[in-house]
């Protein structure tokens, strides 16, 4: 069972009690996700999401909670925003920066390489073509044009040749 389903299994035996407790923590002020996320407040962030929280919101440097959670490192975190495909992967801070170049310039791979197969769906669809997540961000991100170029390309240029030695 991966750490996503034990949390959605943790959430769904909470008590309408405590489910409201931690919706709370957002419903007057939505900037507090960025808090949340730094804090590493899973289950506050994962109802959030469940119940419509914009998870595309940024804060003062135009970054998404994505983009905190790269910084910071939250995979699981990474996985409750990006369960359900959203413009977050593609959106850039006010330094031009993808979550994916945040993830990766802070030493990050492992979450570097989930928010590259989000960002870029299409190259990993024929890799993992039953992986319904990717098929999902494959369909939204066709449906719109995205400046997906990370800023840190050398990097990205260097790992995708790696690959296919």
């Amino acid at each position: 069972m991966s750490e996503l389903e034990k949390l959605n299994q943790y959430i769904a035996n909470l008590s309408p009690e405590d489910k409201a407790k931690h919706l709370a923590k957002t419903k007057d002020n939505p900037q507090a996700i960025f808090d949340l996320v730094k804090k590493g407040d899973t289950v506050a962030i994962a109802l959030a999401v469940e119940n419509g929280f914009d998870v595309s919101i940024q804060n003062e440097k135009k970054q998404t909670p994505l983009h905190v959670a790269a910084e910071h490192d939250t995979q699981l975190i990474a996985d409750v925003l990006t369960q359900e495909a959203n413009d977050a992967p593609w959106q850039r801070d006010n330094q031009g920066k993808l979550p994916l170049d945040i993830a990766r310039e802070n030493g990050h791979h492992e979450l570097g390489n989930k928010l590259e197969q989000i960002t870029y769906p299409e190259q990993f669809l024929e890799l993992n073509p039953d992986n319904e997540r990717i098929a999902e961000y494959v369909r939204q991100s066709s449906s719109k044009a995205k400046d997906t170029e990370p800023v840190n390309f050398i990097v990205m240029k260097d790992k995708q040749i790696d690959r296919k030695r």
